[in-house]
């Protein structure tokens, strides 16, 4: 039997009230989810997110909206 090779990858997309993240395995999504959230519940919302699944790799996107 061969092993399962494709990694499980978390995503993650942090913006100004929402926390939205995608699981994919190889290159397929799995799953996917918003959640609603204030700047203090950040951690609490990705704990949340991490504990969903054994994760090989975690992506996370940052985005700087510049001083315009």
């Amino acid at each position: 039997m061969v092993p399962d090779r494709d990694p499980f990858i978390l995503v993650l997309n942090a913006g100004s009230s929402t926390l939205k993240h995608a699981g994919y395995h190889g290159m397929h999504c799995m799953s996917q989810g918003t959640s609603e959230c204030g700047e203090a519940d950040y951690p609490s919302a990705i704990g949340r997110v991490l504990r969903d699944a054994s994760w090989n790799a975690i992506a996370f996107r940052v985005v700087h909206g510049g001083n315009e």
